[in-house]
């Protein structure tokens, strides 16, 4: 997971989209874009961004998931 920096909003037939930028641990720069589902964030704001460290293309901000992330280790407790 890293943070990235929001750089571009703006409102397309499905609702509000941004575009976003990091840099991996090895120097790799993006620049993705996605659904603003939560219709909160800003230019300037930072989103959580989960990616892949062996291939940083497949990504995936907070903002448009729409599944549950389990941490390798964690499973789900049963209540």
């Amino acid at each position: 997971m890293t943070m990235a920096n929001v750089t571009r909003r703006w409102m397309a037939r499905n609702g509000p989209n941004i575009r976003y930028e990091f840099t991996t641990p090895l120097g790799e720069h993006l620049i993705p874009s996605a659904a603003d589902s939560a219709r909160q964030l800003s230019v300037g704001m930072n989103v959580p961004v989960f990616y892949d460290p062996q291939s940083p293309n497949k990504q995936v901000a907070l903002c448009a998931s729409f599944y549950e992330v389990v941490l390798a280790g964690e499973g789900k407790k049963s209540e």
